[in-house]
């Protein structure tokens, strides 16, 4: 992922054909994938969950 003009602190992509969750975070002024041990992800910050 490239870098971030926003800041947007996640990108979440959602693939339906096959269920794969992928978040990612931004740090610094790059995104990082997050690793989802569960396949989901609470965001406490805007108090969201996710799987």
């Amino acid at each position: 992922m490239g870098t971030s003009i926003l800041r947007i602190p996640y990108d979440i992509m959602f693939n339906r054909y096959t269920d794969q969750l992928r978040v990612f975070e931004l740090v610094r002024s790059h995104y990082q994938e997050i690793s989802l041990h569960q396949k989901r992800l609470w965001l406490p910050e805007i108090k969201l969950g996710l799987g």
